[in-house]
């Protein structure tokens, strides 16, 4: 029963609804891995299931365990599943979610045993990468955003200043800023700032372990934080939104089937938040 311990506490941590999940999803299924890898070497007792259940973490989560070059078609137990679900485990919000969270940063990585280091530095650089790449495009579109409504707001301005009182009221436009000529936008750098490098380079580097280091020092590290904010608030699992729709049931009782949509939302808020209150 030893083999299922890590799969309790993977379950029990990453269906929590008020802490961060999506970062703690990286390391699970690579620690549950490392884990069956080593317990099917030690006893020929649970070689078999040992077996069964790093093919179903592969035939499962396939695509993340891409990213460090983990055979997944080597399968010796063919599990039937959705091969859909694998690919979705390729995107790279698992990894760089991971490494902004003061909890694991590459220490997940480099304390496993089935990647030579090779393979640690390849991956640890990809992510490095993806993280300074996200955290350009993400400024880059609040720059250009910023810069548009300011055109838009300087542009209706000058327009309203030529147009003469009398006509102001006759003339209509459902997107005036279309209409009236020009639209300037702002040009996105495509250069790698060096503050991102410096931010990603000082959070590495911080001794303290809380899971918001970088919210705490939001001010030190400006563009991870706000990349941070993006993709901290995904939940690993659906739990957390099962939960409020169960809130919701608790609430509609047969003697109040005559509540309105909008009391019901009003009411599961309350009591889901109730703590804040």
């Amino acid at each position: 029963m030893t083999l299922l311990y890590l799969f309790n506490e993977a379950t029990v941590l990453i269906q929590a609804d008020q802490t961060v999940t999506i970062s703690m999803v990286g390391p699970i299924l690579l620690n549950l891995l490392s884990d069956l890898e080593l317990e099917r070497k030690k006893s020929e007792r649970v070689y078999l299931m040992c077996d069964a259940l790093i093919s179903s973490l592969k035939t499962r989560f396939g695509g993340f365990y891409k990213h460090f070059s983990i055979d997944t078609d080597n399968c010796k137990v063919k599990i039937n599943t959705n091969a859909n679900t694998s690919c979705l485990y390729g995107d790279p919000i698992f990894l760089m979610s991971a490494v902004i969270d003061g909890r694991f940063k590459f220490q997940w990585i480099n304390d496993c045993t089935l990647l030579s280091d090779l393979t640690k530095t390849n991956i640890i650089s990809t992510i490095k990468q993806c993280l300074i790449e996200a955290s350009i495009k993400l400024n880059s579109q609040n720059k250009l955003d910023n810069a548009d409504v300011q055109i838009i707001t300087e542009e209706a301005r000058s327009n309203d200043s030529n147009i003469p009182s009398s006509d102001k009221e006759k003339k209509k436009s459902l997107f005036p800023t279309l209409a009236s000529g020009s639209f300037k936008k702002a040009k996105v750098s495509n250069a790698t700032p060096k503050s991102v490098l410096d931010e990603l380079d000082g959070f590495l580097k911080e001794d303290n372990m809380a899971h918001n280091l970088i919210f705490k020092n939001a001010s030190s590290y400006q563009s991870l934080c706000h990349l941070a904010r993006k993709i901290m608030c995904v939940p690993a699992t659906s739990a957390p939104i099962e939960r409020v729709f169960l809130q919701s049931g608790l609430l509609m009782r047969p003697h109040r089937s005559k509540f309105s949509q909008a009391n019901i939302c009003i009411l599961t808020s309350l009591k889901c938040n109730k703590s804040l209150l």
